[in-house]
């Protein structure tokens, strides 16, 4: 056989379309010609694969597999099951949950509802009620003004220590 068709049909073996009979004549080929440095690694390959179909299987080795196979899969499925009690308990505490969610906003509902919800006079007299809205009103205007008087003295404390930064660093 000459290099150009044990080229193509290397070709063909890797894209998978050969026949058993090619097969078998390119590693008859590797194993009695010498072949060129750039098909060495192919005639390693094919001579591997010729030495693979000598090697002895072990007696039972099958029977073994299958045994080891069973057993890993009935572990694989003891791992797999679910603890039942776990989830049991699960769902008696997420019922309890519900139940006591929806006891405590009834009760708490009730007591709400027991109460006038209506704001209540305080004074009787409209006056009165004057009198100590217009206090009410000159202590709040009275702190605001205490409040922006602290806010311009540190103000210009600011500008201030602003200026003294400058100078030192001009």
């Amino acid at each position: 056989m000459r290099i150009e068709e044990v080229e193509n049909i290397l070709l063909d073996f890797y894209d998978g379309k050969i026949t058993e009979s090619q097969e078998t004549m390119l590693r008859d080929f590797f194993s009695t010609h010498d072949v060129p440095d750039y098909l060495e690694k192919e005639k390693r390959f094919f001579l591997s694969l010729h030495s693979l179909n000598q090697i002895p299987e072990p007696e039972g080795l099958e029977e073994k597999l299958i045994h080891l196979i069973d057993e890993k899969g009935s572990e694989g499925i003891k791992v797999l099951q679910r603890n039942h009690s776990r989830r049991d308990w699960r769902w008696i505490s997420g019922v309890a949950a519900g139940i006591l969610l929806i006891l405590t906003l009834g009760v708490s509902l009730t007591i709400l509802g027991l109460r006038d919800s209506r704001p209540k006079d305080t004074f009787t007299d409209p006056r009165e009620a004057y009198l100590v809205m217009q206090n009410a009103l000159i202590e709040v205007s009275a702190n605001l003004n205490n409040g922006i008087d602290q806010l311009t003295e540190a103000k210009k404390e600011f500008v201030e220590i602003n200026n003294e930064i400058k100078e030192e660093i001009q």
